[in-house]
């Protein structure tokens, strides 16, 4: 068990989520306490880091997994799809209770053609997987279609337009649904067996972090465009309101927007769809980033052979010491040359 690495983890984690979810809320962002805790929180990963590569005997993330350029992709990868799937998950209900004025339940329904899509390319791709051995077309075609649904989202109007509600997050849904399943295919099969229960932890606890973070980066870039159409604001709500709708969180002026006259209303509408709008440029471009690394990612093809891999503490001493000759050689040979 390698304790010091997961302690640091958790640590580091702990700090650094609790640092970006005080930020902008609890405290200002440039408060003593967020900055400490988000500054700890990477000076704590950047500790765990050293430990797993010089210390650690059976390291929880072995740092040999980002010396390949195809892992470093698929991280990467699962990093942007996570983000990508919370922005729908969370600021798409934003858009239908602000400028739809949905309840928080019906905004969930409202999610049912991203939901539905999302789960049927996901099983289809693991379908298609399982059949043809190859896993570069459903990232290939997923990441495409995801940007092209995230960027119609930029397109949201400030008013009720089903057939774009509808349409586009089906788009985004067929495009979401098969980053699900395949970097996980690809990692298994770019991975030396020893390394695989790893590398999928790795990955899904870098999409885990990835949805958390996606909120955040979301909540800066809403209140940042708020605040440039402070003048709007203050100009058709009172001072205490439109205090309230610039310096709160995205939804603080949720139940604040019924109770508003129409004229009002459609001030306020503007100013979040417009400020979401942002959002979905940005979230646009991050698909763009991660359809670039799929790129990197090797070919491959799945085996329908049945191998026999062993695991526990035996073959993982095996592989370290295999590690260490490697090394060892390196360093001989280097040492030969000069």
């Amino acid at each position: 068990m390698d304790w010091l690495g997961t302690l640091l983890l958790v640590c580091a984690t702990v700090m650094f989520l609790l640092g970006l979810g005080f930020g902008g809320v609890a405290y200002p962002w440039d408060s003593a306490m967020v900055i400490c805790l988000i500054i700890f929180g990477v000076v704590t990963l950047g500790i765990f880091v050293v430990v797993e590569w010089k210390v650690a005997k059976y390291p929880i993330v072995p740092m040999r997994l980002f010396q390949s350029t195809s892992n470093v992709s698929v991280f990467g990868i699962a990093y942007l799809h996570g983000a990508i799937f919370m922005a729908n998950l969370y600021y798409l209900p934003l858009y239908f209770q602000s400028v739809l004025g949905a309840t928080p339940i019906l905004s969930g329904v409202y999610l049912l053609p991203v939901a539905i899509t999302m789960c049927a390319l996901s099983s289809l791709s693991g379908y298609y997987i399982s059949q043809s051995g190859r896993y570069r077309p459903p990232i290939y075609i997923g990441l495409i279609i995801m940007l092209l649904g995230t960027g119609l989202y930029i397109d949201l109007k400030p008013f009720p337009s089903w057939p774009r509600i509808i349409l586009y997050q089906i788009v985004s849904g067929l495009g979401l649904g098969p980053v699900f399943q395949a970097p996980i295919m690809a990692i298994f099969t770019i991975t030396k067996p020893a390394d695989i229960a790893a590398a999928v932890t790795t990955l899904l606890f870098i999409r885990d972090i990835a949805t958390a973070m996606s909120i955040v980066f979301g909540g800066v870039i809403f209140q940042n465009r708020m605040s440039q159409q402070s003048s709007r604001i203050n100009a058709a709500f009172p001072p205490n309101l439109a205090a309230q709708i610039i310096g709160g969180e995205a939804s603080s002026a949720l139940t604040l927007i019924p109770t508003l006259p129409d004229g009002q209303r459609r001030v306020i509408n503007d100013v979040y769809t417009s400020s979401i709008r942002t959002e979905w440029i940005f979230y646009t471009a991050l698909a763009g980033v991660a359809l670039l690394l799929s790129l990197l990612i090797s070919k491959q093809v799945l085996s329908k052979e049945h191998k026999l891999h062993k695991t526990g503490l035996d073959t993982m001493e095996q592989n370290r010491l295999e590690e260490e000759e490697k090394k060892d050689l390196k360093y001989e040979n280097e040492q030969g040359h000069v």
